[in-house]
């Protein structure tokens, strides 16, 4: 099986801590909201997968508009990790 999200990768960040709750704020909250909305309707009628996965990811992450560098800074796990979470209860029950 095959996918494609046609999103802009964000790498995971660090979510703010408050007295009640964590939360996300910036580009990376609204990548997750993004992608909660592609996971509903890509996977709307699909039973989410369980046990041992091997899973293929390729992410083109366009360069960053304020920088001479030709990609962004952030580590690759960091976007792995935001698009294994978007995929939790989606694509599969959960990435533990």
């Amino acid at each position: 099986m095959e996918w494609t999200f046609p999103i802009s990768p964000i790498a995971a960040s660090r979510p703010r801590v408050s007295r009640h709750e964590a939360y996300f704020t910036g580009p990376y909250k609204q990548f997750r909201e993004d992608m909660a909305e592609l996971c509903a309707e890509i996977f709307y009628d699909w039973e989410p997968l369980e046990g041992l996965l091997s899973v293929d990811l390729e992410l083109y992450i366009k360069q960053p508009k304020k920088t001479k560098l030709l990609v962004p800074r952030a580590d690759n796990d960091n976007f792995e990790k935001a698009i294994w979470d978007s995929l939790n209860g989606h694509l599969w029950l959960d990435d533990t």
